[in-house]
């Protein structure tokens, strides 16, 4: 019997292994959990921890975080292996988390800022260009900053969202408490939280 050549399911625990070498191999140490955290989702049932695999080899994986309250859902991490890139598994891994979030929430992506000269820019701007073509638009003007030691690059928010007009700046406001508070477990009076919230303006447009 002929096999499906790419594979989505859940990890299994002879799976994180190989997640954690590409989740530390993919993205910078600002911007990692404590590994320890990772491997800690996939048996958390707030998070959907998926894995790809292409005849049979470990090609890449997914995070998802679903909010409490729902509304809102955050791609948490997303990576594929070097030698799968640009063969349609992280497009495969996008659909299947978008697969699992309510046709009335959000999904959120948290991508690095790509307008500042950098050795990681042609990267950044492809990465973002992904999930554009996905279906995501950004929250203009944001300076999103992630709540995690070691002091992360400046990022933007990217939305999958059911109505695509301009965001109020309460749904702005909303968005960001709870990320802060639910994704990363941090305090409603973190400084970078402060600021964001005290310098959106009443309408930010998603383009």
């Amino acid at each position: 019997m002929k096999t499906n050549p790419l594979d989505i399911r859940d990890a299994a625990p002879g799976d994180l292994d190989a997640l954690i070498a590409l989740y530390e191999g993919a993205f910078l140490p600002s911007e990692r959990k404590p590994s320890a955290v990772i491997r800690a989702m996939a048996s958390n049932g707030a998070y959907r921890v998926r894995i790809a695999r292409v005849d049979g080899a470990f090609a890449g994986f997914a995070i998802l975080f679903r909010f409490p309250g729902g509304g809102l859902a955050l791609l948490e991490y997303m990576a594929v292996e070097p030698g799968h890139r640009a063969r349609g598994v992280g497009q495969a891994l996008f659909h299947d988390a978008t697969g699992a979030v309510a046709a009335d929430e959000t999904l959120i992506v948290e991508v690095e800022a790509d307008t500042q000269p950098c050795p990681e820019q042609a990267e950044r701007i492809r990465r973002k260009g992904f999930y554009r073509r996905l279906g995501c638009l950004e929250v203009e003007g944001l300076g999103y900053r992630v709540p995690l030691p070691g002091d992360p690059p400046p990022m933007n928010l990217l939305v999958r969202r059911p109505a695509r007009g301009a965001l109020d700046r309460a749904t702005l406001s909303d968005w960001l408490a709870r990320l802060y508070r639910d994704g990363y477990h941090t305090p409603a009076d973190d400084p970078r939280l402060v600021a964001m919230l005290a310098a959106l303006p009443e309408h930010t447009r998603l383009v």
